[in-house]
């Protein structure tokens, strides 16, 4: 009887780890997965083993891969799309950018942004082009781009 007890033992434990190791680590739930596939679909959840995605539906489909060490969370309606990993760079415009143009990526204000842009106006032959990059009206402590106006009188014989 004990032989018989431990073969059940034995065998209960063996069909649990390979009921674990077919769990999902990860399943996402009650959210708007957005699939990008061909068809666009949108699906409520989705379960991750190993760093992949193993299935992709509604809850209830995907809620069979949930086993006693999978992690659960509910996304209560947000939204999960897939990871983007934009690797292009700009190098040829961006090495003219910096030779030739004013950097106004670090200005705060539109005095130092008129500031750094009149320094190169002063030291640029009359009639050459000024120009300049990178400014951002949202770190403006005025929240604004310069006018027209303000550029031209500063730029003299530029256009």
């Amino acid at each position: 009887m004990r032989l018989v007890l431990l073969g059940i033992v034995l065998a209960t434990g063996s069909l649990a780890a390979q009921s674990s190791a077919k769990s999902a680590d990860l399943i996402l739930r009650h959210g708007i997965i957005l699939t990008v596939d061909a068809e666009d679909h949108v699906a409520e959840a989705l379960a991750i083993r190993d760093g992949r995605i193993i299935a992709v539906g509604t809850d209830a489909q995907v809620s069979h891969l949930a086993g006693p060490k999978t992690k659960v969370v509910d996304l209560a309606g947000q939204t999960v799309t897939p990871g983007l990993i934009d690797t292009h760079a700009h190098v040829l415009s961006s090495g003219v950018d910096e030779m030739l143009k004013v950097d106004l990526t670090q200005v705060t204000t539109l005095s130092e942004l008129a500031a750094k842009v009149k320094a190169r106006v002063d030291s640029t032959p009359a009639g050459t082009w000024v120009e300049g990059f990178g400014w951002n009206e949202g770190i403006l402590a005025e929240h604004r781009g310069p006018t027209l106006g303000e550029i031209d009188a500063i730029s003299g014989d530029h256009p």
